[in-house]
């Protein structure tokens, strides 16, 4: 999107999404993830999404995703939740 909509574009922060806390894997690829953005500056939000949290469940989980996704967009603006 940079190098062909908007120069000035930078990344706020990452969302993992679909995530398996549960698992060494998942545990694992977050930290890796952690690790490889950190020294660019860019920050993995806390709060990983779960697996068990998709779109097409919105409609009944309104106020999780709500609060969810507002945490998220206030540590993009760098706005205390």
């Amino acid at each position: 999107m940079r190098e062909y909509r908007n120069p000035a574009l930078s990344i706020a922060g990452i969302v993992v999404d679909k995530h398996e806390e549960q698992t060494v894997s998942g545990r694992e690829r977050v930290a890796e993830l952690r690790e490889a953005v950190y020294c660019r500056g860019i920050q993995v939000l806390a709060l990983p999404a779960p697996k068990r949290v998709v779109i097409s469940y919105a409609v009944e989980t309104t106020r999780a995703l709500g609060a969810f996704y507002a945490a998220h967009l206030a540590a993009i603006e760098g706005v205390s939740a």
